[in-house]
């Protein structure tokens, strides 16, 4: 897959992404062990928006995924997520 420069530009002009990332982050923080469902809820945000600003935190190794859970809707496994808190007086 070859990421054009417009993409990139593209990607960057989405509004409010540090914004959403941080909503995502927040509620992740707050309710450990939430899948990507349950944040759309919570935040009141589109599942695939929601999917790809945890995208975004696991490549910035913000947050971790600490297990599954099943959705009771679907049946199917969802990934659960935690944030990676950082060790006070750590390198």
């Amino acid at each position: 897959m070859t990421v054009t420069k417009e993409s990139v530009q593209a990607y960057y002009a989405i509004p409010d992404l540090e914004d959403r990332q941080a909503k995502v982050l927040d509620c992740i923080r707050n309710n450990p062990d939430v899948s990507y469902l349950d944040v759309a809820e919570k935040t009141k945000m589109i599942p695939k928006n929601v999917s790809s600003r945890i995208s975004e935190l696991l490549k910035d190794e913000k947050i971790f995924p600490s297990g599954s859970k099943v959705n009771p809707q679907t049946g199917r496994s969802l990934t659960t997520y935690r944030v990676i808190e950082k060790q006070v007086g750590s390198a």
